[in-house]
């Protein structure tokens, strides 16, 4: 696809977290009266947004991979399992879906089941995950 020589391409939006105050990467642009330093435990500013999914936003997740891969898996079971062991951490969801997805079922279809849970939360307690 050939671009518009006057075209520029750009992102329609950036999202940056971390434990750096994003308004600091401007520093040098600033006078010293408007420097603010972080806190020592490197928060600046609160972060009040809710970081965890519920059950029902599990099960959505699960019921789109079941539409694409048809594993024949009880969502509303799978989903309570999950948030139940992680309290909707999403990192925490999300790995534990991926082990259950690439490591379990011995080659064969992965086992969302308990018995798939409870492998792939093996893995992620042990050091070779």
């Amino acid at each position: 696809m050939k671009r518009a020589k006057n075209r520029t391409i750009t992102f329609w939006s950036v999202i940056l977290a971390g434990v750096y105050d994003v308004k600091n990467l401007r520093r040098k642009l600033r006078t010293k009266e408007e420097h603010k330093e972080n806190s020592p435990w490197n928060i600046a500013a609160d972060f009040d947004v809710k970081m965890s999914f519920g059950q029902e936003e599990i099960a959505g997740m699960l019921l789109e991979y079941e539409a694409d891969h048809h594993t024949g898996m009880d969502v509303r079971y799978m989903s309570g399992l999950l948030y139940d062991y992680t309290s909707g951490y999403p990192f925490l969801v999300s790995k534990l879906c991926k082990l259950i997805a690439e490591r379990t079922g011995g080659g064969e279809e992965p086992d969302w089941n308990r018995r798939g849970f409870l492998a792939a939360e093996r893995v992620l307690s042990s050091s070779d995950h």
